[in-house]
């Protein structure tokens, strides 16, 4: 996120060593613009969570006396007999009136079909389907006889998020699609506040929401009974993350209507917009991509939409447990973003774009898709300049300090303000979470640089498999207290 300031602290020596200080004054000023840039996104991001607090009134108003959009809540399952019956009763228990749940059976070779036919009395639905959008064929769709509001796509498997949830497209009868994972938990007021947004502002094609680590909580029948932080360093550090990344970055962003991805755990679109723009890549980045798509829609077509987000809508996900899965998953990150952004760079400089073309695309660029390659060449010309003697030992432990402590200052901040205006925690982990803010930094936030440049290097050897990381699913959370 916040990486070090690596610049004008060396001092002279040999001209080989010259060299090196001349180069980082490069790194100096790229890490002066990503600092700079961030910390006009964190005031952006309290200027939006403000205007977004003070209109959760009218959004309510609305929900009372208007008739409110019917909403199909897509979540493509493959594999997921741990958590598929958890996840069903989470989502039919929704505080939405006007909803229908479509979970997309994507090739599994597990039980998650047969334990929802169990327990749904699921029955056959022979209704002709005409296909419009690219996904590997439907075999059949089943619909509850117990709760007609649930309904299970069985098809065969293309390996991929968005070619299921394609297939989900075809038969959903919502004006609204919520896509999201089987393994993410939906806050119960989740679906109301996403379409307040949208009936606060009508040209609204499309809201993300906010996620949290599950890890740790107490869940019993598909409903969050407590609030937790875990206690396994690599999934707290993935907590104070998210709480940076989606106070910090998503709101900041949001501000200037330049949302750069909604989440596949918690996305809320307009059904005709994601059928008008041909459906869901089969990509790594499957949300990334498509949320490019809706912006790119939008500004070709010159239309009056915009994308928005709603903090105070939460999801609760499974974040991976230990070094390991938490390495694969922010390899695969790395590898998707590289991917998207070069089917989209198209969109670069080009004025029909706009914003999205001249300032978004181009961060995404410089401050993601470069930093992993940016900062390992950094730190290795730091321990040549100390290897060759001319390396600034008074100055440079204050630069390097200034930037983490920057970052550790912004999770800081976006704990604290995340929770007082949408408070989830309870004030003893809101605490502990903010005291351990400074612990990410390290050793997280350094392997993060190498686990997103394996990711760079297996994109360019045109690695692209999706490496499936095992669920404990939602009932096994008090196993997850003591996961490391």
């Amino acid at each position: 996120m916040i990486a070090s300031s690596l610049g004008p602290y060396f001092a002279p020596g040999p001209s080989f060593g010259r060299l090196i200080a001349h180069a980082n004054w490069v790194f100096f000023w790229y890490y002066a613009g990503s600092t700079i840039s961030y910390i006009a996104l964190m005031i952006l991001a309290f200027c939006y969570s403000k205007r977004h607090t003070e209109s959760v009134v009218v959004r309510n108003l609305a929900l009372a006396h208007l008739p409110i959009p019917r909403v199909t809540i897509i979540a493509p399952a493959k594999n997921e007999e741990a958590c598929i019956l958890g996840a069903a009763r989470a989502f039919l228990e929704l505080d939405y009136p006007n909803m229908e749940v479509l979970f997309v059976d994507d090739g599994s070779t597990d039980a998650t079909f047969e334990l929802l036919q169990e327990h749904y009395d699921l029955e056959l639905d022979d209704s002709p389907i005409v296909s419009k959008l690219p996904h590997h064929p439907i075999l059949s769709v089943w619909r509850s006889s117990r709760d007609p509001r649930l309904v299970v796509v069985r098809k065969l498997s293309a390996g991929f998020k968005g070619d299921a949830t394609n297939a989900a497209l075809e038969i959903a009868s919502g004006e609204y699609a919520l896509v999201t994972d089987t393994d993410s938990l939906l806050e119960k007021h989740v679906v109301r506040r996403m379409i307040g947004v949208v009936l606060e502002d009508p040209g609204t094609i499309a809201v993300g929401g906010s996620l949290h680590a599950v890890n740790g909580c107490d869940v019993t029948r598909g409903e969050l009974r407590g609030i937790h932080s875990p206690r396994g360093y690599f999934e707290f550090a993935q907590v104070i993350e998210y709480a940076r990344a989606f106070f910090m970055s998503r709101l900041g962003w949001s501000f200037l209507n330049m949302t750069p991805n909604i989440s596949g755990a918690l996305g809320l679109f307009r059904t005709d917009a994601l059928r008008a723009v041909g459906g869901y890549a089969n990509c790594l980045a499957e949300d990334m991509d498509m949320t490019l798509k809706i912006h790119r829609y939008i500004l070709a077509n010159n239309l009056p939409s915009r994308i928005r987000f709603a903090p105070d809508a939460k999801v609760w996900t499974e974040v991976p447990p230990n070094y390991r899965y938490v390495a694969s998953q922010r390899a695969r990150w790395h590898n998707s973003l590289c991917d998207v952004l070069w089917r989209f760079r198209g969109m670069l400089f080009q004025p029909r774009y706009g914003r999205i073309g001249f300032v978004l695309l181009p961060w995404l660029w410089i401050y993601e898709l470069l930093v992993p390659l940016v900062e390992s060449i950094a730190w290795i010309s730091i321990l040549l300049a100390a290897m060759l003697g001319c390396l600034n030992w008074t100055l440079a432990p204050v630069i390097l300090g200034g930037g983490y402590g920057l970052t550790i200052f912004f999770s800081i901040l976006s704990i604290r303000e995340s929770e007082r205006r949408y408070p989830r925690y309870p004030a003893r982990e809101k605490m502990k979470l903010i005291l351990l803010s400074a612990l990410e930094v390290f050793p997280f936030r350094f392997l993060h640089v190498f686990w997103r440049l394996r990711g760079q290097i297996d994109y360019f050897r045109g690695d692209r498999r999706w490496r499936p990381i095992p669920r404990l699913g939602f009932e096994n959370a008090e196993y997850r207290k003591g996961a490391d």
